[in-house]
């Protein structure tokens, strides 16, 4: 798009007067190295095409910048002069709109989609708002007056850390209600979030709200892991990775291990401490393609599966996305993984090569199995998993039970909301941790700890056999013997740690 003198003179002057990038003048005349802006105005100070410009192209640099390269300004501009005009139009300036009033908005926007509850003032509004194609957080920001008109004035924002605050604490409560997490990462991203302003409020309200739909809409907890298998992306990156180029510029290491089913990984992370100690700690990688072409993988640490069996909510540290460019090439040896959604505790990138040099691949392969002693930081989080669904009936799925005397866990469909959508394909089976063992179905994130009182609940029954069925099928994972044989749980039982 071609911008000629007057969009740039617009935009600068908005920037300016709502304090938009920086809480106060001084602080934009001394980025754009003019300190007559306050007096003189934007159309006096940068009088030529290059000017005006250059001017803006330093902002445009300075909010990638503050928001990891996640907002164009320009784009926003674009989008905060049409919701400006929509709340002018519908003269919603006048009106003072309160905590309700927003949570109204959320809640036509943003799951649960409660719609039908709304004041119907709000709900009109909300409904002419969608059919325009208004930007909701931008719309949400303005209701609360913490963001002012397009073409209003504001003087030096000596409150954004209140502003900050409030709107934070309205998503917190608002995102809570039954949400996986206890507080969504990027919640936490946000108050920690260094250079507060207008610009980076916008940027964190919008990266809270679409990350929490992404992740919360109930009626459909089945359908996002059954797109994903569609797309499972199979790679060779089996091996041992480090970060040091392949070298031995460290004693960190990873090594990766492909389950059976296609997309699925284990990444163990090694660190040698002292002379002989080796620490481990044990994730797991699903990989897919997105609908752009581009590699995703969803990295999940060891305690989430604690966590979902015990009923506690996920946070930060417990799963990751990072996207990849996909190899054109079969064998590889370089993948750079760069994390996507806002996180405190894992890793913005990872730029891992494979390691292919002949002495120290020995040097590995002898501290795993002769030299040091392994030590497994994720011990207490250790399982093993017997995914096998044997029949589904019209109203059942069946599980072996995988004990010795055999038989089945008949497991009805309205015991859980979405089991009436498991298939063959699906990670379902029994699970063991700690001497407890659990039906899983890893897709639905349900764990039914097996007791006498939860078979009673959910209205499971042992059965010997399966009279009827429409299908049968097993699925099991396991790992390859020789690849981890100083990993004793993997290779001493049948089953596979996988979640």
């Amino acid at each position: 798009m071609e911008i000629n003198n007057q969009q740039y003179i617009e935009w600068l002057t908005t920037i300016a007067s709502v304090r938009l990038v920086f809480n106060s003048m001084e602080e934009l005349e001394n980025l754009l190295e003019n300190h007559s802006i306050h007096s003189n105005g934007i159309k006096r100070c940068f009088q030529s095409y290059h000017k005006l410009r250059s001017a803006f192209r330093d902002l445009k640099g300075e909010v990638n910048q503050i928001t990891d390269d996640k907002v164009s300004l320009d784009k926003l501009l674009m989008m905060y002069k049409k919701t400006s005009d929509f709340f002018k139009a519908h003269h919603m300036g006048r009106r003072t709109f309160s905590q309700s009033d927003v949570t109204e908005l959320l809640l036509y926007f943003y799951p649960p989609y409660e719609r039908k509850k709304l004041n119907a003032k709000n709900k009109k509004i909300f409904k002419e708002a969608e059919d325009e194609q208004i930007n909701p957080p931008l719309l949400f920001l303005m209701m609360l007056k913490i963001l002012p008109n397009y073409e209003g004035k504001s003087g030096d924002i000596r409150n954004i850390e209140e502003q900050f605050d409030l709107v934070l604490d309205i998503l917190d409560q608002y995102t809570k209600e039954g949400s996986l997490f206890q507080t969504l990462p990027a919640l936490s991203l946000a108050r920690q979030e260094e250079h507060k302003s207008r610009v980076t409020l916008i940027f964190h309200t919008t990266q809270i709200l679409n990350i929490f739909e992404s992740f919360e809409i109930p009626h459909e907890v089945y359908n996002p892991p059954s797109q994903m298998k569609e797309s499972m992306l199979k790679l060779n990156i089996e091996g041992f990775w480090n970060e040091c180029g392949g070298n031995n510029g460290s004693t960190e290491f990873w090594q990766i291990i492909p389950a059976i089913n296609k997309g699925y990984y284990f990444a163990l992370k090694w660190i040698k401490k002292g002379v002989n100690q080796l620490y481990g700690t044990q994730y797991s990688i699903v990989l897919s393609e997105d609908a752009n072409g581009k590699g995703i993988a969803y990295m999940i640490a060891p305690q989430a599966i604690t966590k979902r069996i015990n009923g506690e909510n996920y946070s930060d540290e417990d799963n990751a996305w990072y996207q990849f460019s996909i190899p054109e090439k079969e064998f590889f040896n370089q993948i750079e993984l760069n994390r996507i959604l806002p996180s405190q505790k894992w890793w913005k990138k990872l730029e891992l090569t494979r390691v292919t040099d002949s002495q120290l691949l020995s040097s590995y392969q002898n501290w795993l199995e002769k030299s040091c002693e392994i030590i497994r930081e994720d011990e207490k989080h250790q399982y093993v998993f017997f995914p096998e669904i044997y029949a589904i009936t019209h109203d059942a799925v069946f599980l072996p039970t995988q004990e010795e005397e055999g038989g089945y866990y008949k497991v009805p469909k309205n015991a859980a909301s979405g089991l009436e959508h498991i298939n063959l394909h699906d990670n379902a089976g029994i699970m063991t941790m700690n001497g407890e063992r659990y039906i899983v179905f890893d897709d639905l994130l349900l764990f039914i700890h097996i007791t006498e009182e939860n078979l009673k609940k959910y209205g499971i029954t042992k059965v010997n056999g399966v009279v009827w069925f429409i299908l049968h099928h097993h699925l099991i994972f396991f790992l390859k013997k020789d690849l981890i044989p100083s990993y004793k749980t993997a290779t001493k039982q049948k089953g596979i740690n996988k979640m």
